[in-house]
């Protein structure tokens, strides 16, 4: 009796180009597989529930409830997402399936973005665009603004949370004349990449010294929550808050905002935040009047 193949597939629709894998990393894929997996790229999630029986690995965004029941042969779930909190679901927490992630494949685009975010926040451009929609000249509104413009260059970043994106960002702060601190969660050598190294347990020292305080942590049970309205308050007047998680965007999210992405209560003027938020059903309710609170999604 001929022995059972093993099959390998690949199911990642978007309907956005930005988020389909490209065709020569899809044979990259079939190239260095094919000789130990029969490959089948369903291109619809009726061909998808097909295919999924007998199926030893997947390569996809994740894998629905109510498709999981039909993962019956299932072994490895690889995601080209970062993050893997909307992956989990109960049903895969509860199986044996191994699920695994691209760590580090939007790192450097979502250090860029944070860093996009802190500039927007402090040279005022939100702004600035919102004038020149207006065809308005707000050049002395902008000079008299509270709170002030202000440069990055002497200022102090803090980023809760090393990993491939925290490490990114300090790369690029410091070539802006900034200093860095990071937190790490576990003891390890400092990076070149920042001036100081805290460990857990120095959030109140991060929090009371840092101008601009960047969140680089992945959503879990550990970090939902752990920056709220008084941890943001120990800040100084002018800081700037910056929220990212460091999982990527993908498709089908309808997560409610985390308790740590909502902002202080406008009682202390100076502060400003910014999220990086993933989709429209992310975005904190309380994000209404900038500069308190600046959100894009």
């Amino acid at each position: 009796m001929a022995a059972r193949s093993r099959r390998l597939i690949i199911y990642l629709p978007h309907r956005q180009p930005i988020w389909m894998l490209p065709g020569a990393s899809l044979e990259t894929v079939r190239r260095r597989a094919m000789k130990h997996f029969d490959i089948e790229v369903p291109m619809n999630e009726e061909a998808f529930a097909r295919a999924l029986p007998g199926a030893e690995v997947l390569f996809a965004w994740g894998l629905a409830r109510r498709l999981a029941d039909k993962a019956d042969a299932l072994r490895w779930l690889h995601t080209p997402l970062a993050g893997v909190d909307r992956v989990l679901s109960p049903e895969l927490l509860k199986s044996a399936i191994r699920v695994t992630s691209s760590r580090g494949v939007n790192s450097v685009a979502v250090a860029e973005h944070t860093l996009g975010l802190v500039l927007a926040m402090t040279r005022g451009i939100a702004d600035a665009v919102r004038a020149q929609a207006e065809r308005r000249w707000a050049q002395q509104d902008l000079y008299g603004r509270q709170p002030p413009l202000e440069e990055l260059s002497g200022k102090l970043l803090g980023i809760l949370g090393l990993g491939d994106i925290g490490r990114e960002l300090a790369v690029r702060a410091r070539a802006l004349g900034m200093t860095v601190w990071g937190l790490a969660r576990t003891a390890r050598p400092k990076p070149d990449c920042v001036d100081r190294l805290l460990l857990a347990g120095k959030e109140q020292a991060l929090l009371r010294d840092s101008d601009v305080l960047v969140l680089a942590v992945p959503l879990t049970r550990a970090t939902h929550g752990m920056i709220g309205e008084r941890q943001l308050k120990k800040m100084k007047r002018r800081s700037s808050a910056r929220c990212a998680r460091a999982g990527s965007p993908g498709p089908g999210s309808t997560s409610s905002p985390p308790s740590r992405c909502r902002p202080p209560a406008p009682s202390g003027p100076s502060r400003r935040w910014s999220s990086h938020l993933t989709s429209p059903e992310r975005t904190p309710s309380t994000c209404r009047a900038p500069p308190i609170c600046s959100c894009t999604t």
